[in-house]
């Protein structure tokens, strides 16, 4: 399974077809996820969009639960030390994914301060 960022599932639903290749590999071979985060960040901005209502209902939601919140602290302790805060919404969905043993799929450039199994898509 690998779970996947806002801005991949934002591209994905524009049509971006390198993005859509990828989605729909991975949906063939282990499946696809969101975070809670993410969803709530497309929902908050593409309330009513039913392409995107009809993604997310298809798509496994990974919640930021106790697991998720240790990580978010140990990592944001790493990144500290290091002088590379990220920005909390990217590293709670980070978080999500990585205690959950998941991939997680990116375009933001971000994450790279990140340690753990995290993609990063060029454009």
């Amino acid at each position: 399974m690998v779970v996947i960022d806002t801005n991949v599932v934002i591209e994905y639903l524009k049509g971006n077809a390198k993005i859509a290749s990828i989605i729909d590999t991975y949906s063939e071979k282990s499946g696809v996820a969101v975070t809670s985060i993410s969803r709530y960040e497309l929902l908050q901005r593409f309330y009513k969009d039913q392409a995107l209502l009809s993604f997310i209902e298809d798509v496994k939601t990974y919640a930021f639960d106790k697991k998720a919140s240790d990580k978010a602290a140990e990592l944001w302790h790493k990144l500290k030390s290091k002088g590379k805060i990220v920005d909390d919404i990217d590293l709670l969905i980070a978080s999500v994914a990585l205690s959950q043993g998941e991939e997680l799929l990116t375009m933001d450039g971000s994450f790279k301060n990140i340690d753990g199994n995290i993609t990063i898509i060029t454009r």
